[in-house]
């Protein structure tokens, strides 16, 4: 297969409509895909197999059957008669000059690379006449490929058309129950796993180097593993909300990683286990997070504090302006005895850098008792450190009414964002981003308020999305 992965959008997510353009060179590799499945289709051990009558009759009516099979699977509808009808006439066409394996394969090459192949449809029936401010309602099998992906991460089965074509899928609590029902499986679960990978980004730890510590290659492995397992269980395992996410008291080890962070007892799989109190709680004290957002040699509490600014509060990261020196090359970073000294030296003392890090630096501050592998230290170097932060706005553009927070320590930072309804409300937010495909505002706020008050939890949240008008509905 010639395809490489999809291009991701500025938040991160790779099922972004508006970044998914089929340039011509995303054109030429669709064909050499389609090419290489529909020769594997029809070699002489396969095609048998898939299409018995290709044994004993090969004719009109045997590629009938293999138009009438395998075009809905692909088109995910039923073909219309016209489109059966011009299938058939090209199948034909082909098999006149070559052979009937060959037509079948060029066949299959057309209706591959054809738009309602390629592409989820989502302009409803085509009927009526398109006006501006008013919505639409997406057929019913537009309305199976939304589920299927959204929840099931791929084409919807036999059966979910089936529904379809019965218009079972016609009111919010049938949607719901099928997200529920599609959430259960093994693909469905990966859907929801990958909406954290892209959100997090926690799996670039894996391509982190660290130069004060040899064994960290060792390690950064399973630390990617520990933040996937340790999702699982609040969200999967426990149907956990956004409350759960950031004050977990547990994570999920394996014997490396006992013995990196220092944890006692016989462990040799992944299991669950207690965070001690040094170890703080939830997401933000994951190693993958705390170690993949610093430097190969030293804590940044720029970079855990842009996590947050970003990920859990909305904000949008300010443009870097030019020529800004390496921290290394300035001055007091010499001077400096902690990495909370050299950052408030060199980035709140002046322009250009204070306005923009004063807004997120701060945050960062609350993780300093973690190094830049993600291990507790008690102190840096021997001196004392300073994980406090004091009335820090939350929302640099909501002036006086901005949320403020308060904390010491990275625990005392998850306790304050977890108590804020605009950090759930943002959470919700990207969910609804990642499930409808790149629309950022969420509709969706009798879902978005159960979700802040803990009524229901983060996967339940995006099954109920099903739900709302926007799934069923769209805009010209």
């Amino acid at each position: 297969m010639q395809l490489g992965p999809d291009p991701n959008s500025k938040l991160g997510f790779a099922n972004d409509a508006s970044a998914l353009l089929v340039a011509d060179n995303v054109a030429q590799k669709i064909l050499s895909t389609a090419e290489d499945v529909a020769r594997l289709v029809t070699d002489d051990t396969r095609l048998p197999m898939l299409l018995p009558s290709s044994q004993t009759s090969k004719d009109a009516a045997c590629a009938a059957q293999f138009i009438g099979q395998y075009g809905p699977r692909l088109f995910r509808r039923p073909l219309t008669a016209d489109e059966q009808a011009s299938y058939a006439a090209y199948h034909a066409s082909v098999t006149g000059r070559a052979t009937f394996a060959l037509g079948i394969k060029w066949t299959l090459v057309a209706m591959m690379q054809s738009p309602h192949a390629l592409y989820r449809s989502e302009l409803g029936d085509g009927k009526g006449a398109y006006v501006a401010g008013q919505t639409y309602p997406l057929t019913q099998y537009q309305i199976a490929s939304e589920l299927a992906y959204t929840y099931g991460g791929t084409t919807p089965s036999a059966d979910l058309l089936a529904k379809a074509g019965r218009r079972e899928l016609s009111t919010a609590d049938a949607l719901v129950i099928e997200a529920r029902r599609l959430q259960q499986t093994d693909r469905g679960q990966e859907v929801m796993r990958e909406f954290f990978r892209e959100w997090l980004s926690y799996k670039t730890v894996v391509d982190k180097v660290k130069t004060t510590t040899p064994d960290f290659d060792l390690v950064k492995g399973p630390m990617a593993e520990e933040t996937r397992r340790f999702l699982d269980q609040v969200v999967l395992t426990k149907n956990g909300g956004v409350h759960d996410l950031l004050l977990a008291p547990y994570t999920v080890v394996n014997g490396s990683l006992a013995s990196f962070y220092g944890i006692g007892g016989a462990i040799i799989d992944y299991q669950v286990v207690d965070r001690t109190p040094n170890m703080a709680v939830g997401l933000l004290a994951q190693a993958s997070i705390l170690a993949g957002n610093a430097q190969t040699d030293r804590s940044s509490p720029t970079k855990r504090g842009l996590l947050v600014f970003e990920k859990l509060l909305c904000n949008e990261r300010p443009q870097v302006p030019a020529n800004v020196p390496p921290l290394e090359t300035k001055a007091p970073v010499n001077a400096a005895k902690t990495t909370r000294e050299r950052f408030e030296k060199l980035h709140a003392s002046g322009e250009p850098c204070h306005s923009c890090h004063i807004q997120f630096d701060p945050i960062g501050f609350g993780a300093e008792h973690f190094d830049e592998v993600g291990r507790y230290r008690g102190d840096e170097k021997g001196n004392a450190i300073d994980a406090t932060g004091h009335d820090i706005p939350t929302d640099p553009g909501g002036g006086d009414m901005s949320p403020k927070i308060s904390f010491d320590g990275l625990t005392a930072l998850a306790q304050q964002l977890a108590a804020l309804p605009d950090v759930s409300d943002c959470v919700s937010g990207f969910i609804a981003t990642y499930a409808y495909g790149g629309v950022f505002d969420c509709p969706a706020e009798d879902q978005r308020r159960a979700l802040s008050d803990g009524t229901i939890g983060i996967k339940e949240y995006m099954a109920q999305l099903a739900g709302t008008p926007h799934f069923v509905r769209r805009s010209p």
